[in-house]
């Protein structure tokens, strides 16, 4: 658990190793469900956040059949179906999952991503807070729920959440100063706050650091337009962005509020057309 909290929604390699640790688990105990549904956690969110090809069903499934009541597998289920534009069955899903575990943060998390995914950004909101009181690490959750307060026009909020998803940033650079996805999304915190040198300082260093980052280079994406209302440059990393990636990312972006001023734009509607055309084709 402690791994898929550490991705941070933007580095595979932590979603990779509890794969591998779950495998090794389930290889012990076939019956081991909470490993089963760790696992096709993990994969579900290499495959909406990464585009991964891997197959998440068959652990969630088999994570069911032992555990009907898992909140793991049901939010992997739950991850795939939003990916798909299926938002009954993600619904269901993450009913299942705060049914059983309303205070988790993985259910808390993942509940926010589908509530936000259909724009109800009051309930993303909610849970959104809840998953960043849980875990004062993941700069993610704090990034997303900045997001949701910007467009609500809650400037007090927006101010808050931007300096704490800077201070959560900065401690993972402690951490790790070769770590992209911080400087990405802290960089959208600084542009809230007015810092414009500083965001686009973080927004090089994230590009010169990690530049194949699907997740970083559309939160940096985000911001440009956003807070820098520079939409040329945030969507000539969509662009490029938008001919790699798979429908996951195309349906979180139609609902994103942070892409409102280019959401109009001739450009940016062709290349998201023409994204969903070849996503479909595949």
């Amino acid at each position: 658990r402690q791994q898929w909290i550490t991705s941070n929604d933007s580095d595979p390699g932590p979603l990779d190793t509890v794969i591998r640790i779950s495998r090794q688990a389930t290889a012990i105990d076939p019956d081991y469900a909470k490993a089963w549904g760790l696992m096709a956690l993990a994969q579900a969110r290499l495959i909406v956040t990464f585009n991964r090809k891997v197959d998440a069903r068959s652990a969630a499934r088999t994570a069911l059949a032992i555990d009907p009541d898992l909140p793991e597998a049901r939010l992997a289920l739950a991850l795939l179906a939003a990916g798909d534009s299926d938002f009954d069955e993600a619904n269901r899903e993450v009913a299942a999952a705060l049914a059983v575990d309303p205070e988790s943060f993985e259910v808390n998390k993942v509940a926010a991503r589908i509530f936000f995914q259909q724009e109800d950004i009051d309930k993303a909101i909610e849970h959104y807070e809840k998953a960043v009181a849980m875990v004062d690490g993941d700069y993610h959750a704090s990034g997303m729920l900045l997001t949701c307060y910007v467009a609500k026009d809650d400037e007090e909020n927006s101010k808050r959440t931007a300096q704490m998803t800077i201070d959560r940033c900065k401690a993972a650079l402690e951490k790790d100063p070769g770590n992209g996805g911080a400087y990405g999304m802290g960089a959208g915190g600084l542009g809230v706050l007015g810092m414009a040198d500083e965001a686009r300082e973080w927004t090089r260093k994230a590009l010169l650091i990690d530049p194949e980052n699907q997740s970083m280079r559309y939160n940096l994406a985000c911001n440009l337009t956003r807070s820098l209302h520079d939409d040329e440059s945030a969507m000539d990393i969509l662009e490029t962005l938008f001919q790699e990636t798979g429908t996951a990312l195309l349906v979180h972006a139609e609902a994103d509020p942070d892409l409102q001023r280019i959401r109009d734009n001739p450009r940016f509607q062709k290349m998201l057309a023409d994204a969903k055309e070849r996503a479909s084709g595949q």
